[in-house]
């Protein structure tokens, strides 16, 4: 099911160690700089103008700007925003004759839900060509709705990426 136990703040209070500055300087450091990213995408609202409300100095925030400004024109037919959405849930999906399910976890980035149903959308910080990330998470986003379409009884209308770098919604 999905966690739906903890608030956002106390979700946001556990990850005060974010929010300490990093020198980045090798490949391994581009996931915490993408991390930097996912969490000040986490702590904007959608619902309202602009506001920057975290201070990274790896992020750019042109492209955090340009994301509140793609995501808040899918969220205005919103009944409720449900950001960091962990779930866990046994895998149907994988074809086996192993009598063991296997429990699959995960945190979806955000979750629109509208009165018809839940958009779903993940962000990724990756600089791979978009169709390569259509490709290459594909049954993530299809893991994801299950386990949406499970826990609310409700279908997903739409599963969405974010790429950070593009820029894009697709």
């Amino acid at each position: 099911g999905l966690n739906s136990n903890k608030s956002q703040t106390e979700k946001f209070a556990t990850k005060a160690w974010l929010t300490k500055s990093v020198q980045l300087n090798s490949e391994e450091d581009r996931a915490l700089m993408g991390t930097h990213y996912h969490t000040a995408l986490e702590k904007l609202d959608f619902c309202a103008p602009y506001n920057k409300n975290t201070n990274f100095e790896d992020v750019d925030y042109e492209k955090i700007k340009k994301a509140h400004s793609a995501i808040s024109g899918i969220v205005k037919n919103a009944v409720k925003i449900k950001k960091e959405a962990e779930f866990m849930l046994y895998n149907e999906l994988v074809e086996s004759e192993i009598e063991d399910k296997v429990l699959v976890q995960g945190v979806v980035d955000l979750i629109i839900e509208e009165e018809d149903g839940f958009i779903i959308v993940d962000y990724k910080f990756s600089s791979l060509p978009i169709h390569i990330l259509k490709q290459k998470y594909a049954e993530q986003l299809a893991l994801y709705k299950l386990a949406v379409e499970k826990a609310f009884k409700k279908p997903v209308k739409q599963t969405l990426i974010y790429s950070i770098n593009s820029g894009e919604l697709f």
